[in-house]
C-alpha cells in the first residue's frame, strides 16, 4: 500500500512539474523582430507623372495558416509557405494576410520606376524587378526567421553577355537612389510532370530526287511519317529532367536537329533524305543524373563544332527554320537549370504530407519547397490539360528570405569598359526648375541610372571616380527626361553613343500621358 502511495506522489509530482514547466513557455513572449523598412517608391521630382505611368500595385489577400501560390499579371509566381509571417513582437500571423506585389520587368518600367540598377557603385544588368510586401490588421508583418518564399520571375528581355545571375535585395538611400544588395543566387530547380501530358511526337521527312544527265531534278517520291517518341516517353524517365516544360521546350530543337539532311550519290542519281542522328539527343539522354545546364553545354559545344566543318550538314526545320541552333542552345545553357525536385516518395496531396516528410528526414525548408513545386505542378497539369500553349522558360527561379525590392542582375564586368562622363542638358519651353526625371538606359545591356541635378538644368549620370563610371564604349543608349508642370506632361529623348566624354541637348516637349506610356512601352 506504501509503494503505491510513494509512486502515486511522483506520477502527481511529475504530472505538476510538466504542468508548470508548459505555463512557463506560454508565459515567456518571444523576443521581438525587426520588420525592415519596406518602400515601394521613393518620392521624386517629377512624381505626378511617374505615378500615372508606374507599374500598377498588384493587391492578394492569403490565409497565414496554409500554403499559398500568387500569380501576378505579368507572369510572376510566388509561393507563400504555410505560416510564414511573424509580428512585431515575433508571434506567427493567423488570419488573413495582405499582399502587395509589384512587376516592373521592362526597360521602360525603370524609367518610370527611377529604379537604376547599381550595387555600391557597380554596374548591374537587370533581369527583372519584384517588390512584396506584407501586411497583417494593417500593420507591417515580416517573414519568420526559418521561412523562404520561392519566387519564378519572368524574364522579358535578357541583359546581354554571360549570365552570372544573382539575387539582390534593394534599400533607399537618403537622397532616395536604390542600391542593391547581393542576397542569393538562382537555383533554377526543376518541377516535374507525368510524361503522358507532353507530346513526344517527332517526324521523318523527306524527299527521294533524282537528276538526269542534263542536271534537271524531279522528284521520286516524297516520304513522311510520324513515330511515337518511346525512346522520350519511357517511363523510366518519370522524374527526371526529361518530364519536365523545361525540356519540352527543348524537344523540338533537338528533333529538330535528329533530322539531318544528308546527301546520297547512287551513280547518275543522287537523294536527299532526312535521317535519324541521335548525337544531341544522347547528350541528355545520356546524363539524367547531371544539372540540366551541364546536357545543355554538351548539346551547344556539339553543334558549335559542327559549324565549324566547312562541309557541315544542313538542318532541317518545321516551324522554325529561321532559328540558329547554336544561339539557342547557348541561351537554354546559360538559363543554368538544374535538377528535378524530389518528391521523396510521398504523395504532397495528402493532408499529412508534411508529416511524412519530416519521417523522410526533410527539413522544414525543404518540405516548403517540395509542397510549393507540387502546387505549381498541379497548374502546369492543368494548362497542358487545357491544351494550352507550352509556356516558353524565360523565368528566374530563386527564394528570398527578406520582403521590399527584389532584383535578378548580373555584374557588369566587360574589361573593355572606359571611364565615361556622361551629362544631358535639358531645356524645356518653360521653366520646369527641378521637376524633370532623367534616365540613362543602355540598350542592349538593361542597364539604368539616374541623373541627378547638378546646375543650369545639367544633369549627370556618372560620378566623376565611381566605378560605375566606367560603361561600353561605342555601345548605343537613350537618355529619357520626363517631366510635369501644370497638368501638361513633357518629354524628350536622344539616342547616343557611348563615349568618354559627352554633354548632350535634350528639348522637353509637350505630350500626352497615353503617349509616353507608349513609349515606355516599346522599351524592353
Amino acid at each position: 500500500m506504501k509503494a503505491i502511495q510513494i509512486v502515486l506522489c511522483i506520477t502527481i509530482l511529475a504530472i505538476w512539474a510538466c504542468s508548470s514547466d508548459e505555463k512557463k513557455e506560454q508565459s515567456i513572449s518571444k523576443p521581438p523582430v525587426v520588420i525592415e523598412k519596406r518602400v515601394d517608391f521613393s518620392p521624386s521630382p517629377a512624381d505626378s507623372l511617374l505615378t500615372q505611368l508606374r507599374p500598377a500595385k498588384q493587391t492578394f489577400q492569403v490565409k497565414a495558416d496554409t500554403d499559398q501560390v500568387i500569380t501576378c499579371k505579368y507572369g510572376t509566381f510566388v509561393f507563400i509557405p504555410e505560416n510564414s509571417f511573424v509580428d512585431a513582437s515575433g508571434q506567427p500571423v493567423t488570419g488573413q494576410v495582405d499582399i502587395e506585389l509589384i512587376e516592373v520587368l521592362s526597360a521602360g518600367d525603370f524609367v518610370s520606376s527611377r529604379l537604376q540598377t547599381i550595387s555600391d557603385g557597380k554596374l548591374l544588368q537587370s533581369e527583372g524587378m519584384f517588390y512584396i510586401d506584407a501586411k497583417a490588421n494593417g500593420q507591417s508583418v515580416t517573414l519568420a526567421p526559418d521561412k523562404q518564399l520561392r519566387i519564378e520571375l519572368p524574364i522579358l528581355a535578357k541583359a546581354s553577355g554571360t549570365s552570372q545571375t544573382k539575387i539582390f535585395s534593394g534599400t533607399y538611400d537618403t537622397r532616395g537612389s536604390i542600391n542593391w544588395e547581393e542576397t542569393g543566387k538562382l537555383d533554377n530547380k526543376l518541377i516535374p510532370l507525368p510524361l503522358e501530358v507532353f507530346n513526344y511526337t517527332y517526324w521523318t521527312s523527306y524527299t527521294v530526287l533524282s537528276s538526269n544527265r542534263d542536271s534537271s531534278w524531279y522528284s521520286i517520291y516524297d516520304y513522311n511519317s510520324g513515330h511515337d517518341s518511346t525512346t522520350f516517353l519511357n517511363p523510366k524517365l518519370q522524374n527526371t529532367f526529361i518530364a519536365t516544360r523545361e525540356f519540352e521546350e527543348r524537344f523540338w530543337y533537338i528533333t529538330a536537329i535528329g533530322n539531318r539532311s544528308t546527301i546520297h550519290n547512287i551513280l547518275d542519281e543522287h537523294e536527299e533524305k532526312i535521317v535519324w542522328d541521335p548525337t544531341i539527343a544522347n547528350a541528355y539522354l545520356n546524363n539524367l543524373d547531371k544539372d540540366l545546364w551541364y546536357c545543355d553545354s554538351l548539346a551547344y559545344t556539339i553543334i558549335k563544332s559542327w559549324a565549324k566543318k566547312t562541309n557541315s550538314h544542313k538542318y532541317w526545320y518545321w516551324n522554325i527554320q529561321s532559328a540558329d541552333l547554336e544561339k539557342k542552345f547557348e541561351d537554354f545553357y546559360k538559363q543554368r537549370l538544374t535538377k528535378v525536385i524530389d518528391f521523396a516518395g510521398v504523395d504532397p496531396s495528402k493532408k499529412d504530407a508534411r508529416q511524412r516528410l519530416k519521417k523522410k528526414g526533410k527539413t522544414p525548408k525543404e518540405i516548403d519547397e517540395i509542397m510549393n513545386a507540387y502546387t505549381r505542378q498541379q497548374q502546369l497539369i492543368t494548362n497542358h490539360k487545357n491544351k494550352q500553349e507550352a509556356q516558353k522558360i524565360t523565368q528566374n527561379s530563386f527564394v528570398v528570405a527578406k520582403l521590399g525590392w527584389i532584383n535578378c542582375d548580373q555584374f557588369y564586368n566587360d574589361p573593355k569598359a572606359k571611364e565615361a562622363n556622361i551629362l544631358a542638358s535639358i531645356h524645356a519651353p518653360n521653366s520646369l526648375g527641378s521637376s524633370v526625371s532623367a534616365v540613362l538606359i543602355l540598350d542592349d545591356r538593361r542597364i539604368a541610372l539616374s541623373g541627378s541635378n547638378t546646375k543650369d538644368s545639367l544633369y549627370r549620370f556618372t560620378g566623376l571616380s565611381a566605378p560605375y563610371t566606367k560603361l561600353p564604349i561605342g555601345e548605343k543608349a537613350t537618355i529619357i527626361a520626363l517631366a510635369y508642370q501644370n497638368k501638361q506632361p513633357y518629354m524628350g529623348m536622344k539616342p547616343i553613343t557611348i563615349s568618354e566624354n559627352g554633354t548632350y541637348e535634350i528639348n522637353l516637349k509637350k505630350s500626352s500621358t497615353k503617349e509616353i506610356q507608349e513609349t515606355l512601352k516599346n522599351m524592353k
